[in-house]
């Protein structure tokens, strides 16, 4: 049984949106571990400004999700490196 176009077109779909949703993840979650950091030492301008951006990028990474999911794929939810 072989795979039509259409079929080969929404797999390399949902791959490239479930690699963006990977990626949303990893900069929410960077963004989430300078905030902590500049709350520790203080700077709570800073750590605001961080907790905003990673909050904007964990609704970037939903909105991907649900996007897929609502069309008939399936979001990928991996596994993250913790920030260095």
């Amino acid at each position: 049984h072989g795979f039509d176009q259409s079929e080969i077109d929404h797999n390399s779909c949902e791959k490239a949106l479930n690699n963006q949703i990977r990626i949303e993840a990893e900069s929410s979650q960077v963004y989430l571990s300078m905030a902590s950091w500049a709350e520790v030492k203080g700077l709570e301008g800073v750590a605001g400004f961080m907790y905003g951006h990673s909050d904007e990028e964990r609704m970037h990474m939903l909105k991907l999700v649900k996007y897929v999911n609502e069309r008939g794929g399936h979001a990928q939810i991996s596994d993250l490196k913790a920030p260095e």
